[in-house]
């Protein structure tokens, strides 16, 4: 029996590959993890970034740390304490240029597009610039004084899942569901085809599908706006690649 493709690729490499992205932005990466799916996240991270400047924005390294990139690889942890890119489009807008700013944020809690009082942290998440707001009330959440961030879920513009595995049904299926928790204007398909356009949310895995898990990515993407990546530890290039930019399906604003 052919053994399934192992989705894990050598740490060394990942390091590499995140210091010469930073490197290009004039930064470095603060600290250093020992373990493989933090990498593949930092990667995928870095992945969004390049999408949006192969589409024209502007993109920039904000609340560097001693000019270091500090990556906010779980929900522990405020958000002012790392960092994130902002991105910037011109747009013709009501007969006059505009300027759109979002910013790209890591492990942020997102609050839920149905019920106001539930909040959801998905990996990656492209938000309105300035958009994260402070629970009045953190004993709602904590039992004691910390506070609670969150993006308000009119604020969330799209975002994106990382999973360092090989795809498994139960797993892509789930997906459908943090979809309409995010964004049910997807679900329900009425979603804006505005500019300035973003890319849908999507779900970028580690490990190569079968033909039962392709065949389940095909029908997915076929319902909604979405993207479903297999692969990435083989292909790096699909989710930003200019060739392959025609295959990357794409959401309007809510602006």
């Amino acid at each position: 029996m052919r053994k399934p493709n192992n989705p894990f690729k050598d740490l060394n490499k990942f390091k590499i590959e995140i210091a010469v992205f930073l490197k290009k932005h004039k930064t470095t990466i603060s600290s250093h993890s020992a373990r493989i799916s933090d990498y593949f996240e930092m990667s995928n991270y870095n992945s969004i970034v390049k999408f949006y400047e192969n589409n024209g924005y502007t993109v920039s390294p904000q609340n560097l740390i001693n000019n270091e990139f500090r990556y906010k690889l779980s929900p522990a942890g405020y958000p002012n304490n790392f960092s994130y890119f902002e991105i910037s489009k011109k747009y013709i807008y009501k007969k006059c240029q505009q300027k759109f700013d979002f910013e790209i944020h890591h492990n942020v809690a997102v609050q839920s597009a149905i019920n106001n009082n539930l909040y959801v942290t998905p990996d990656i998440s492209i938000i309105s610039k300035g958009s994260i707001k402070e629970l009045k009330d953190p004993r709602y959440f904590f039992s004691g004084s910390r506070s609670y961030y969150y993006i308000p879920n009119k604020n969330l513009q799209t975002f994106c899942e990382v999973k360092n595995f090989n795809p498994f049904p139960e797993l892509l299926f789930n997906f459908i569901g943090l979809l309409q928790e995010l964004k049910n204007e997807i679900v329900q398909k009425n979603h804006s085809d505005k500019k300035p356009k973003h890319i849908a949310p999507s779900m970028m895995i580690s490990g190569g599908g079968n033909y039962h898990t392709n065949l389940i990515r095909k029908d997915i993407m076929n319902r909604y706006k979405t993207n479903i990546f297999f692969g990435l530890f083989y292909s790096r290039n699909q989710p930003y690649s200019r060739i392959k930019m025609s295959k990357v399906i794409k959401i309007g604003s809510i602006f």
